[in-house]
């Protein structure tokens, strides 16, 4: 993820010397707006992981369980 690259103050020295407080406010708003688009787009991506993984966890504990039966009903027939 790129970190994002804005200099506040020289965007706000730039405004105020040209009396632009309604696009300073918009700047302002257009860089939260960005933010807070990668922060959605990073916690979609989190959770889409996070759910691959519980299912990919699933599967090998469903794996392991079989195998484990498996072990025991060779080991049995074995004793017996």
């Amino acid at each position: 993820m790129s970190a994002l690259a804005f200099d506040t103050l020289r965007a706000v020295k730039a405004l105020c010397e040209a009396d632009a407080a309604g696009p300073l406010v918009e700047t302002i708003d257009d860089a939260k707006t960005g933010l807070e688009a990668s922060v959605a787009a990073v916690c979609t991506d989190i959770n889409e992981t996070e759910t691959a993984q519980c299912a990919d966890i699933a599967k090998v504990q469903a794996e392991l369980k079989t195998d484990i039966s498996s072990v025991r009903t060779g080991l049995e027939a074995k004793i017996d």
